[in-house]
């Protein structure tokens, strides 16, 4: 098992970005145009039938497979990720990041450019309906560009572990329980860790673990969603038992050397 340095996982996110506006400004445009070319489109005399079989080859098919391109560059790379982090910021400081995975985030940009041209007013349409057509288009590209740039969902601190979703919250260290997650408790696509009782931003709590253990007194367990994440699971969990278990360690979080240092922690070396 060998790590993954943080300059190749912020090239890989950079790649899927610039892949991702490109293939959808492409999306938007043949969105735009399509229309014009299919109204004036010789029908046959079965026009509804040939009307729908042109409709889905010439309109439907391309861009049902320009978010498939993108999903298929990124698949390789995407797929188990190695143990590693790029490097990234919170509150003006250092961070470790586990940026979205680019094999949702990159088609999702493109799917929401072709949605924004979809809906772009062509034609003799109401003035009112175009007004409303319009700002649906300009809302639909606004968020193609917040997902493109949305800070990484998962990022360690030296103060805790910062949870991105719908809010960003910050978990303290010591808000983990002692030792951290353990091997057997992560899946692929979800990490079971016990955390004080309350924590916010690690959602809900369960009173059992996915394997049907209680928590400590005072504790809770709780299931951080990792499938739209590009982060090894174990990794991630020895990570967090490392800083959890070594206050020390934590200075070096968010810089080349601390990645490095940490991949030899967390393989199993025990820190002196």
């Amino acid at each position: 098992m060998t790590d993954v340095a943080p300059e190749v996982l912020a090239r890989l996110v950079r790649r899927s970005r610039v892949l991702a506006v490109a293939l959808g400004l492409a999306g938007f445009g043949y969105a735009v145009l399509v229309p014009f070319v299919f109204d004036d489109w010789p029908r046959g005399e079965q026009s509804a039938v040939l009307d729908t079989a042109l409709f889905l080859v010439v309109f439907v098919a391309p861009l049902l497979a320009l978010p498939a391109v993108h999903s298929a560059v990124f698949r390789r790379a995407c797929r188990r990720p190695r143990p590693g982090f790029a490097l990234g910021r919170y509150d003006e400081q250092p961070a470790f990041a586990a940026p979205l995975t680019p094999r949702i985030a990159g088609p999702l940009v493109v799917v929401l450019f072709e949605v924004a041209g979809a809906v772009v007013p062509i034609g003799a349409t109401p003035v009112a309906d175009a007004v409303v057509q319009i700002v649906l288009a300009v809302l639909l590209v606004a968020s193609a560009l917040v997902v493109s740039l949305s800070p990484p969902p998962l990022r360690l601190t030296t103060d805790g572990v910062v949870v991105t979703g719908l809010r960003t919250r910050l978990v303290p260290w010591d808000a983990f329980a002692p030792g951290g997650p353990a091997g057997p408790e992560t899946r692929p696509d979800a990490l079971w860790l016990q955390a004080r009782a309350g924590s916010q931003g690690l959602g809900r709590s369960w009173p059992t673990d996915v394997r049907g253990r209680p928590p400590a007194p005072g504790q809770a367990w709780y299931r951080l969603r990792l499938g739209a994440v590009l982060v090894d699971p174990e990794f991630l969990a020895r990570s967090v038992r490392t800083y959890r278990s070594n206050p020390r360690l934590r200075p070096a979080i968010g810089t080349d050397e601390g990645v490095h240092d940490l991949f030899g922690f967390a393989v199993g070396t025990s820190p002196s």
